[in-house]
């Protein structure tokens, strides 16, 4: 029930395709990043002991380059629950 434009859009978004400087799949990227953070991170971490301090800090930056100016601001002001375990890699990571 969906016109074509419509269709092509939602690939675009689903894709990932103009991260960066299509305002929708930016947006989607913002809000699976942000999840990512604030309700996956520690499960994910738990998955992972055997990742040192190095290669937490690389992915949370690899996370965090996908991100917008606007997201980093609203995971910074609070906005999202850092998990508190590894809000200091957060940090540390994104400065």
């Amino acid at each position: 029930g969906y016109d074509d434009e419509m269709i092509a859009r939602v690939k675009t978004i689903v894709s990932k395709k103009g991260l960066k400087v299509n305002a929708e799949t930016q947006l989607m990227e913002d809000v699976v990043d942000l999840v990512f953070i604030e309700h996956y991170l520690v499960g994910f971490a738990a998955q992972h002991p055997e990742y040192d301090e190095a290669k937490w800090i690389l992915i949370i930056k690899k996370t965090w380059r996908k991100m917008s100016p606007y997201a980093h601001e609203f995971a910074l002001a609070g906005k999202i629950r850092l998990p508190e375990a590894l809000a200091p890699l957060i940090l540390k990571a994104v400065q």
